[in-house]
Parts: structure tokens; C-alpha cells; sequence
């Protein structure tokens, strides 16, 4: 759903950041698609809070990195 999207984007900025056109459509790059598929695994299916889902994608960014 679209206000679900804008929601998400307002509670993890770090990981969906639409770019916007001149007309200020968001347009989803593939990392945005990959991080909108993991918060709603997150929230959806593993059941997360907010708060929880946050510090799984920043555990999970920090394994990538390492």
C-alpha cells in the first residue's frame, strides 16, 4: 500500500531512500526494492516492532560491512 511505503520511508530513512523525479515522483532503485522487501519481512512475517526491525537491518548492515 502507498501509505504503508510513505510510513516506512519516515521510520527507516537509512534504508529506503526513493529518488524523485523533477515532478517529485519517488522512483525505487533496486536497493530500495531489497530494503522494502526486508522491512516487511521484518514486520510482517517475523512479527518485529518498529524499533526491533530497525536494529535487525542495522545488525545485519554491520555483517555486510564487516
Amino acid at each position: 500500500e502507498v501509505h504503508t511505503l510513505r510510513y516506512w520511508e519516515k521510520e527507516f530513512p537509512q534504508y529506503l531512500k526513493p529518488t524523485r523525479t523533477a515532478g517529485g515522483q519517488r522512483r525505487y532503485r533496486p536497493e530500495d526494492i531489497s530494503s522494502i522487501l526486508q522491512i516487511k519481512r521484518l514486520l510482517k512475517d517475523e512479527m518485529f516492532s518498529i524499533a526491533g526491525a530497525r536494529r535487525a537491518l542495522r545488525i545485519e548492515t554491520e555483517r555486510s560491512y564487516s
